[in-house]
Formats: structure tokens, C-alpha cells, sequence
């Protein structure tokens, strides 16, 4: 009889009640194509009926094991889980969710094949707040099917495909043992610190297409709640554990312009993320301490390479924050803004002191009259200097003939040889393609954002917090 090597994956499973949802799940797991060797229930202090469940159904399946606890909340239930299983593999389902009836079939020959450290996959998403339809969580097809490190894989992924739900991968448990990785203790959004802390330590990374989860938003869940001062605390206390992950990186250095547009939108993010509780004192402090040891940790970062508006944006961001807690009574910011100052002069000056207009003998249009033309005037005058060169606007249907005291032509009308400026993010790919279907050759054309980049800001939101 010839001898099948296989691979043993354990399935991690928080449990905190969830009656409504837990049978779907478990019988997910256990009516599986290819059974799974180990489903680790972990009953964290539930209420309601849910152990009783999982009493049933570890009574009648032998691979089924149930742990107790008090409820000490989801990270201690995964770890607890972690300490327990056995398996080569873990897979982490949350209770309210199920997976694909073929999941452990189709990864158990990847992971035989490759021995990879992390394998990532796709979810379907059941929206019970819009209504019950199913929508794929998907990453882009570029990051499938070849495997990477996994700093390589963080950079391709981040942002638009950033999926840090423990849920959606397997872990190689001897990885996870051999670098301590565990979910922090007490915190929300914990994911998010699991996830840098495995992917930055893994060698082998390897994502696949497959929709193998199915992922419930719900009412009553944990991340659809409402915001609080614990979730805002929370989420402070998780990016501070991530910038120690990212600063303890050994080959940090290698990757520098990747951290800079990492901090830079993480911290864009936050400041959106909270801005509801920004005068929550305890919020506020904990805020404080978090800009503090921003600037600290991570300014030297920014004082070389080529920045773009998310860096500025995040650093008028951070100095704005910083001087007004400096009039509220808090020690004084005087360093910290000098150097936050002196980021922001430095990404401006960059970025649009190569255009030519303070070129006398040029003659240079900004291809539109709306707030991006206006924001670009504002602060090229401001870190730049005045405007010399013969200046003009370009619109795509022309309703005035003068505008900010210049005069505006049709796109169709553009002198020649004269060079254009694109200003507008949102519309520069359509811009581009009209200029170059009007014969205006693209070495004239001159572009402000990288069109191949996702910006989450631009120089409109720079210029409305650029006192």
C-alpha cells in the first residue's frame, strides 16, 4: 500500500456567544472534503448557549476539542488556542464565520508543496447590514501563485490589498513558535499587530486567488460597534506596537521608501480614524505620547528621498496636533515642530520646485481653474516664490476667457511650445490622455502625482491645513 504523506493543519476557533452563527461554522469545518486533523474550540466565557454547542459537537466528533476560559476577550481565546493545538498548520475561523466545504483539501497540497511560512487567501463577504448578498474580499491578481519574502509581500500588498485579518491565511505553527508571534492581550485590533509581526519574520509567503473563507458583517459584532475611548485607545496602542515591530526590522534600511509611505498613510488614517475623539482627554494624552514618540522614532526616516503630499500631509498633520496641545498646557513642542517644519518645507520644495514657473522666458499653462490650480498658485507662492513666467489656464470646455487674472484657453488652443501642468490627482489620468490626443508632446506635459501610487491626499487637503 503506497503511503500518502500529508500535512496536519489544527483550527483555531474563538467562541463568545455566537449561538445564532456557531453551527454554520462548525459544520463548515467538520464537513470538510479532506477532514482537518484538529478544531480547537475555545469557550471564552460565553453566556448563552454557545459551549453547550460546542459540548455537542465535540462529543460526536473525535477531532473536535473544547478549552475553557472566562471571558478575557478574542486575543487571549486565540492564544489559548495557539498553546493547545498541535498541527504543522493553523487556521484561525472566528465563530460567526464559516469556510469553503473543500478549504482544507485545496490547501494541503500547497503547503506540502511549498512549506510555505504564511499562505494567504481570498473571502466571500456575507453583508447582513446591507442586506444578506455576498461580496469577494479579493487581493489583486499581480500578488497570486509565486512565493516572496514577506517585506516584499507587505510592500506589493499595501495599501489597496492590506487584508490583516488573521482569518484569511495559515500559519506554519513552528513559525509562529519559533518568533513568539501572538495576539496582544486586552486590545482591539489586534490583527493588525499579528499580522506585521508575522509577515515581517516570514521567509516564504505565498498568496493564492482562492475565495476560501466567508467572512459575516453583523450588527451586534465587535468591529461594527460603535467607536469608543477604548477602541480609540486601543487603536493608539496598536500602531505604537507596530512602529516597534517596523523599527526593529534588521533590513529596514533596504526599504525605506516603503516605510515612509507606510507611516504616512497609517498615520493619515489614524488622525481620520479618531478624529471624532481627539478631545477625549484621555484619547487626547494617549495621542499625545503617540505624536511624540512619531517624531522620535521615525522623523529620520523622512529627512532623505524623494516624499510626495501623503508624507507632507501627515507631517502638517502631526505639527498642527503637536502646537495645539503645546497652547492647551502640554511641555513644550518647540523641537518637534522645527523638525516636522522643516519635513514639510522639504517635501513641498521638492515637489514642485522643478516646475518652471518662475521661468521667465517660459510660457506654461496648469491644465484647470478648480481647487487643485488654486491650491497649486497658493503654495508655490508660499515655499517657492512669485510666478515670472508667462502664465495661462487650460479648461476642457471654456465658460470664462480670464481666471485669477490670467487668461484661460480651450485644451484645443494651447499655445506651441508651451509647457502644461497637470494639478489635479483625481483627474490627471484623464487629463494626460486628452493633452496627448491633442498632439501636446509628453516631455511638455508635466504630472504631480505618480499615477502607478494610490495617494490619500493631495495638495487641496495639504493646503486647507497649511497655516
Amino acid at each position: 500500500m503506497k503511503y500518502i504523506q500529508k500535512i496536519s493543519v489544527s483550527v483555531i476557533v474563538p467562541v463568545y456567544n455566537v449561538e445564532k452563527y456557531l453551527r454554520d461554522c462548525l459544520e463548515s469545518l467538520l464537513y470538510q472534503t479532506e477532514s482537518f486533523d484538529e478544531i480547537v474550540l475555545v469557550n471564552d466565557g460565553s453566556t448563552d448557549d454557545s459551549r453547550k454547542i460546542c459540548e455537542e459537537y465535540c462529543k460526536q466528533n473525535c477531532n473536535m476539542i473544547l478549552i475553557d476560559q472566562g471571558n478575557q476577550g478574542l486575543s487571549s481565546a486565540r492564544n489559548a488556542g495557539l498553546k493547545y493545538a498541535k498541527g504543522d498548520y493553523i487556521v484561525f475561523v472566528d465563530s460567526d464565520d464559516f469556510i469553503a466545504l473543500d478549504m482544507n483539501e485545496r490547501i494541503q497540497k500547497i503547503l506540502l508543496e511549498t512549506g510555505v511560512d504564511i499562505l494567504y487567501y481570498n473571502a466571500n463577504v456575507i453583508d447582513e447590514l446591507q442586506g444578506d448578498y455576498t461580496e469577494q474580499l479579493v487581493r489583486s491578481e499581480f500578488l497570486n501563485n509565486y512565493i516572496m519574502q514577506g517585506i516584499e509581500y507587505l510592500e506589493k500588498c499595501f495599501p489597496d490589498d492590506y487584508r490583516c485579518s488573521a482569518c484569511l491565511a495559515a500559519y506554519k505553527k513552528d513559525f509562529l513558535d519559533k518568533f513568539n508571534i501572538f495576539f496582544p492581550y486586552g486590545l482591539y485590533y489586534e490583527d493588525n499587530i499579528f499580522f506585521i509581526k508575522s509577515v515581517l519574520k516570514a521567509r516564504k509567503v505565498l498568496c493564492i486567488s482562492d475565495c476560501l473563507y466567508f467572512r459575516r458583517i453583523r450588527n451586534d459584532s465587535i468591529m461594527t460597534g460603535a467607536m469608543n475611548e477604548k477602541k480609540s485607545l486601543d487603536h493608539i496602542a496598536i500602531n505604537i506596537l507596530i512602529w516597534k515591530e517596523l523599527i526593529n526590522y534588521p533590513y529596514k534600511n533596504l526599504h525605506l521608501q516603503f516605510y515612509r509611505r507606510y507611516i504616512s498613510i497609517r498615520m493619515i488614517s489614524s488622525f481620520h480614524f479618531l478624529d471624532k475623539f481627539m478631545h477625549n482627554k484621555a484619547v487626547n494624552q494617549k495621542m499625545y505620547m503617540m505624536m511624540k514618540t512619531f517624531v522620535q522614532m521615525w522623523i529620520p526616516f523622512y529627512e532623505s528621498g524623494i516624499l510626495n503630499w501623503d508624507d507632507a500631509y501627515a507631517m502638517r498633520l502631526v505639527y498642527n496636533f503637536l502646537l495645539d496641545t503645546a497652547k492647551d498646557g502640554y511641555v513644550d513642542n518647540c523641537l518637534e515642530c522645527k523638525q516636522l517644519n522643516g519635513v514639510v518645507y522639504r517635501t513641498v520644495e521638492q515637489i514642485l520646485g522643478e516646475l518652471p514657473l518662475k521661468n521667465m522666458h517660459k510660457r506654461v499653462g496648469i491644465y484647470g481653474i478648480g481647487k487643485s490650480t488654486q491650491a497649486l498658485i497658493k503654495l508655490y507662492q508660499r515655499y517657492i516664490g512669485e510666478i515670472s513666467c508667462e502664465l495661462f489656464f487650460i479648461v476642457t470646455e471654456k465658460k470664462i476667457d480670464t481666471f485669477m487674472g490670467r487668461r484661460v484657453v480651450i485644451y484645443r488652443e494651447i499655445p506651441e511650445g508651451a509647457d502644461v501642468i497637470v494639478s489635479s490627482r483625481i483627474y490627471q489620468d484623464e487629463m494626460l490622455n486628452v493633452l496627448l490626443e491633442n498632439n501636446i508632446e509628453r516631455e511638455r506635459i508635466i504630472t504631480i502625482y505618480d499615477s502607478n501610487m494610490k495617494h490619500m491626499s493631495d495638495m487641496v487637503m495639504f493646503a486647507e491645513i497649511d497655516d
